[in-house]
């Protein structure tokens, strides 16, 4: 059963890759219609298979393991079982999104979800077989540090082709990022802004009103003390751990994958509702003195924002 499962996700891989390299419409509206959901169902299939003694495990146990910074050859194995685990689920995820949005959104909107699950299915086509030869054929590989999705050959090409190939300067462009490094960029970035205003700050100052530049890092590791006693809707070992998976010496030298991406959104999305966040009023007025203590300087001024994107406890 197993080998006729693979057989089947092959196969359907080798249609989405033609889909995918020739950006072909017509294929994908096709391979949604026909082959979509037996995909589905044989990638559901062959986490059972490879994992029979797997349980359900939660949005932190899996966030625990598919944004470990190290890799270890035993680890392997496990690290491809969470990462299936986020698969599954981000699929599920954006093909609901999808349908929803051809149900609700104007025209121009409706492909955004599709487009992201149509990146997500072609990277699952070289997952695949990597994970395959890990689990099935006890391919002796190792990642090493953060080397978690090691660019592949025919992904370089493929970036070359979709994204700086002609069609993109008819829509008076030059070229564009590839779509996962600028959504990694993008999620540090608002990742930099949210601990600024969680915390209610807007810049800070030396006596004499010279702006001095504060590393977004020093604030992640405020949120990370236990003696706070404020009030976080996501795991703070969690927050620091996505921020520091962003940064950009590692997506240099590899790309996350697509799922990883979203589940990185998925786990910070509550971050981002003020009313899920509670800061004690003696912490909020301490800030100053704290910045002043991290950057060992007495002559820092605090200049705060109309207000902080929390609620202020006593």
């Amino acid at each position: 059963m197993e080998n006729l499962r693979v057989n089947h996700i092959r196969q359907i891989n080798r249609f989405v890759e033609h889909a995918y390299l020739n950006d072909n419409d017509k294929k994908w509206q096709f391979f949604f219609r026909s082959y979509f959901n037996q995909l589905y169902t044989e990638i559901q299939g062959i986490y059972q298979d490879w994992f029979p003694l797997a349980k359900h495990y939660n949005d932190y146990e899996i966030t625990e393991y598919i944004f470990q910074g190290k890799l270890e050859r035993k680890e392997l194995k496990t690290w491809i079982k969470y990462e299936l685990c986020a698969l599954i689920n981000i699929i599920h995820q954006l093909k609901a999104q999808m349908d929803e949005n051809y149900t609700t959104l104007p025209a121009k909107e409706q492909n955004q979800s599709q487009e992201q699950l149509q990146e997500l299915l072609y990277e699952f086509t070289l997952f695949f077989e990597f994970a395959y030869n890990v689990v099935v054929e006890r391919a002796n590989k190792f990642f090493g540090q953060g080397k978690k999705s090691v660019l592949d050959a025919r992904e370089v090409h493929t970036t070359h082709e979709l994204h700086l190939r002609e069609k993109s300067s008819k829509r008076e462009s030059i070229g564009e990022l590839n779509p996962r490094s600028a959504q990694v960029i993008l999620l540090r970035e608002s990742m930099k802004k949210w601990v600024k205003d969680v915390f209610g700050i807007n810049y800070i100052t030396d006596l004499q009103g010279n702006v001095v530049k504060l590393e977004p890092e020093l604030l992640f590791d405020l949120i990370d003390s236990d003696k706070q006693n404020n009030e976080f809707p996501v795991d703070k070992k969690f927050i620091k751990r996505i921020y520091h998976w962003t940064t950009p010496d590692l997506q240099a030298r590899i790309l996350a994958y697509t799922w990883e991406i979203e589940w990185a959104k998925k786990i910070l999305k509550p971050l981002y509702n003020p009313r899920n966040i509670r800061i004690k009023l003696d912490f909020y007025d301490n800030i100053q003195q704290l910045l002043r203590k991290t950057l060992q300087r007495d002559d820092i001024l605090l200049h705060r924002i109309h207000r902080p994107e929390a609620i202020i406890v006593g």
